[in-house]
């Protein structure tokens, strides 16, 4: 028996829903039962419309169409092919046994919109077993790019299901009599070039900044970056940007999925690094973390940079509930927004890269002249305790940067370079310690201090604030003796880590 599954777009997981058709002999009539919103039940003019257009009949008998399972809402026009092939192939001959899925929205005339999101299509219906996937001629311009997301998955996860594409109803409708193996095979398609490398081309960068932003990439660290306006800050996030090395495959792939949920046709430049998000000052609490529509849940810029990097512009400028929501993900990895009723745990593991001036008026504090601050001692102390020190407690490295770290930097190098040792030192700290130290939890750093007996005495010699502290600064110490080649690190390691915590950065200001 031949049955229908539609890809519930608006479901935060990539789910199915399946399409059930029962007809009666009795008045004709059209229901569609399941808890489908408006722009559902209006599907079964279009449906009409379409199968005229198109020279196709519609059973002459009341028909109801059930959407499975009953309780979850359905909504989206993606829900009009799926339905419309579901009530014309009923008691049709000729039909190829196997489940089928289905995506596209209808028009009048007969012909298929395109609604993209295609990765999330095509991973709902091959998690479904669907043999085959029938959707409109519109996404083969999306074919290729959206292939390379699953190319390394075909092997482990078995028979992919193939492609079928119509420009109207009535191919889509015969494309249900052919053999399924005549369809397109996604993974064939797609190309193999993944991420393309950057291109060489050279950075200006003082030998201590270099440093910081390569451990910082390397073991994936939360970074801080404070100065007056005119000191490169804007320029060391775009280099880290740069220099951030991409998440396996799978990965990429579930950022994919969830970017599809915001948006239907993402941009994800494929620059050889992983998700980038950029966030200025006016950002909002529930862009942040997340919000519950009609339509479902939306993931916030902390789940869409999950597993990559986080920019944050100007972070003493944000609002304080912005700020501090900040709390959870650096400290869990994941993000609880919750709502009447309701209550979502979304991912959010990443690293947060911000940056900030260290007065109101953006310029530098100690100097004096044209180019010396005018705020008040009193505003300036205001304006750097916007950042609180929970949070203060929770990033790796702080660093003021001054002039020496813009324009007038001795060393030019190459962002290739960087960017090799980079992964040269993850690879180093992967083999060694099989994850990155800035994502540990409490409990790896514990058996990491009790595994090295040494470290407490030498944690005990930086003084740190907090016990969080002695956590943050361990792991740094671990990333820097990685950089420097060496597998373990050494009490050098551990004095360099601690004086780039920011009670010790931040004394001075």
């Amino acid at each position: 028996m031949t049955y229908i599954v539609a890809p519930l777009h608006h479901s935060f997981e990539p789910e199915v829903t399946q399409v059930e058709v029962a007809t009666f002999l009795q008045i004709p009539g059209f229901q569609i039962v399941g808890l489908a919103a408006r722009e559902v039940d209006e599907a079964k003019e279009r449906i009409r419309a379409a199968a005229s257009a198109c020279g196709l009949e519609i059973p002459r008998r009341r028909v109801v169409l059930n959407l499975a399972p009953a309780h979850l809402p359905k909504r989206g026009t993606a829900l009009d092919l799926p339905m419309a092939l579901a009530v014309l192939s009923e008691d049709r001959p000729g039909i190829d046994a196997g489940p089928v899925a289905a995506s596209g929205e209808l028009g009048l005339d007969g012909s298929i919109r395109a609604v993209g999101r295609l990765a999330r299509t095509f991973e709902a219906a091959w998690s479904a077993g669907a043999r085959r996937l029938i959707l409109s001629a519109g996404e083969r311009p999306h074919l290729e790019e959206v292939g390379r997301w699953f190319k390394d998955l075909g092997e482990r996860r078995g028979r992919a299901p193939r492609l079928w594409f119509a420009e109207t109803l009535s191919e889509a409708v015969a494309a249900l009599s052919r053999p399924w193996e005549e369809g397109m095979d996604l993974l064939e398609v797609a190309s193999g070039r993944g991420a393309e490398i950057l291109s060489p081309r050279t950075l200006r960068l003082s030998p201590s900044l270099s440093r910081l932003l390569g451990a910082a990439a390397a073991g994936s660290h939360h970074l801080l970056l404070l100065g007056p306006r005119g000191t490169g800050k804007t320029s060391a996030t775009e280099t880290l940007a740069g220099i951030w090395p991409q998440p396996p495959p799978e990965q990429q792939l579930r950022n994919r999925l969830l970017a599809e949920l915001q948006d239907p046709y993402p941009e994800l430049a494929a620059t050889g690094s992983g998700p980038v998000r950029r966030v200025g000052s006016h950002a909002s609490v529930a862009s942040l973390i997340g919000n519950r529509s009609p339509e479902g849940w939306t993931p916030g810029e902390f789940s869409l940079a999950h597993a990559g990097l986080l920019l944050a512009d100007e972070l003493p400028e944000w609002h304080r509930d912005a700020r501090e929501a900040l709390r959870e993900p650096l400290q869990t990895g994941r993000i609880t927004p919750t709502r009447v009723g309701q209550r979502r745990s979304l991912p959010a593991a990443f690293a947060l890269v911000a940056t900030g001036n260290l007065c109101p008026c953006g310029a530098w504090p100690c100097t004096v002249g044209k180019n010396a601050c005018r705020c008040a001692e009193t505003e300036r102390r205001r304006y750097r305790l916007k950042l609180s020190g929970p949070l203060l407690d929770r990033l790796d490295l702080v660093r003021v940067l001054c002039g020496e770290d813009a324009a007038g930097a001795p060393e030019i190098a190459p962002l290739t370079g960087l960017r090799a040792q980079v992964d040269r030192t993850r690879e180093r700290l992967v083999g060694g310690y099989g994850e990155l130290p800035g994502v540990w939890s409490d409990e790896r750093y514990f058996r990491e201090l009790a595994s090295h007996p040494t470290w407490s005495g030498w944690l005990a010699d930086t003084q740190p604030a907090t016990l969080r502290s002695a956590s943050k600064t361990a792991r740094v110490a671990v990333t820097l003796a990685a950089w420097d080649g060496l597998d373990a690190p050494g009490a050098g390691h551990f004095m360099e880590a601690a004086c780039q915590r920011p009670e010790r950065v931040l004394a001075d200001f």
